[in-house]
């Protein structure tokens, strides 16, 4: 059979990068719509005249334990800043539609605006916290 590595090699290809694009696609469509109900994350120290950050993490992913401290950070100085661990609070993953993690969701005025999924350098965190549309 000719060529029988290129086959090999586009199958493997396919099921390492497939998974990731479609969670990627599944991310990217919660733009645009209503975020869930939010009463059990949102707290009395909020203004929720501007945007809500929801980071969405897990104790098993390597990424967000490199993220989260960053993130913690940015709670530090935002009340708006909301750190929620999938692995003690699945239903509020699931709710949120989230895929994998880490995943960062800007809502504002009741609507997901923004999502990021993966890890974040320093820099493009900063810039995430600080763009307001």
């Amino acid at each position: 059979m000719p060529h029988i590595e290129y086959i090999i090699v586009t199958i493997i290809v396919l099921v390492l990068i497939l998974p990731y694009l479609l969670m990627r696609m599944a991310s990217h469509a919660l733009v645009g719509k209503r975020a869930p109900r939010m009463d059990d994350v949102v707290t009395d120290q909020m203004d929720m005249s501007r945007p809500v950050y929801l980071y969405f993490m897990s104790n098993t992913c390597s990424n967000c334990r490199a993220m989260t401290p960053l993130v913690s950070q940015q709670q530090a100085t935002n009340p708006n800043v909301i750190i929620i661990n999938i692995s003690d609070q699945r239903e509020l993953g699931m709710r949120f539609g989230i895929r994998g993690t880490p995943t960062l969701l800007s809502i504002q005025d009741g609507i997901i605006d923004r999502v990021k999924l993966g890890a974040l350098s320093e820099k493009k965190l900063d810039e995430f916290f600080s763009q307001v549309k």
